[in-house]
């Protein structure tokens, strides 16, 4: 150490300055070399720009593809989804149909029946059964199933009319 680091002062540096050369590297200019790169740098660009034309109608292209096969994947799965709706249906028609058949509810109640399972259908079935009124034979005379009562029997019939047996 220095005196001067000693007593805390800074300490002098050497400095040396170090001067770089300058390279300058003289190229012989060739005028043909730098046609003949301009040339070709040139035909490169105008390659790229054809080419990136193609690729912008080649995506173009691709993108209305793209969006009609979308589309038709669209309607395959609304067409799918109506017809699983269809189906559906025509399973609880099926059913209903059996479920009165089952509990010999007549035909035309057989679309007011309510209900997905067939327990819930049955059970609706039953309470529009138990809804209906009984059906009351007509009284019918067991000697005379197809005639009338009137009140009078023969006997008195005859009486009436004159004719004595």
């Amino acid at each position: 150490m220095t005196e001067k680091a000693e007593k805390g002062e800074m300490p002098e540096v050497e400095t040396q300055v170090v001067e770089t050369p300058e390279v300058v590297e003289e190229e012989n200019f060739d005028e043909a070399r730098a046609k003949e790169l301009i040339a070709k740098l040139r035909a490169t660009e105008k390659q790229a720009k054809k080419d990136a034309a193609k690729l912008a109608k080649l995506e173009e292209a691709e993108q209305i593809r793209a969006d009609a096969e979308k589309s038709e994947l669209q309607k395959a799965q609304e067409l799918v989804a109506g017809l699983t709706l269809q189906k559906k249906l025509l399973e609880l028609r099926i059913l209903k149909r059996d479920i009165a058949a089952k509990t010999k509810l007549p035909d035309v109640f057989v679309d007011r029946l309510r209900g997905e399972t067939p327990e819930e259908l049955e059970a609706d079935a039953l309470e529009i059964l138990a809804a209906m009124p009984a059906k009351v034979p007509p009284k019918v005379d067991p000697t005379n199933p197809g005639g009338l009562q009137t009140g009078e029997t023969d006997d008195e019939r005859r009486k009436r009319l004159g004719m004595r047996k």
